[in-house]
């Protein structure tokens, strides 16, 4: 059975968040002053991944991987954060 979780990313430049049973990243969104991200994980897959998240300032320098996907562009308040991740499974 599939789920869906939200995790808090933090407004820096790189992170990486290790998810149980990951299956698909859907969104990613403030709430509140929070900027989240929503994915749906696999009850019964028993994989750990770990997810590498960028979260960029428009304007701001960055180097982006091949690979990466973009997630979303967010604004909160007058800034704008775009939002790209790329995975790897980790069988742990």
């Amino acid at each position: 059975m599939q789920a869906i979780h939200k995790a808090v990313l933090e407004i820096t430049d790189t992170q990486v968040l290790t998810i149980d049973n990951f299956f698909q990243v859907i969104s990613c969104q403030m709430q509140g002053d929070k900027l989240c991200v929503w994915y749906v994980v696999d009850n019964h897959d028993g994989r750990k991944q770990d997810l590498n998240f960028q979260v960029i300032g428009t304007g701001n320098p960055c180097k982006l991987d091949v690979g990466n996907i973009h997630l979303a562009t967010v604004q909160q308040n007058h800034f704008v954060w775009h939002v790209f991740y790329n995975f790897v499974i980790t069988q742990k």
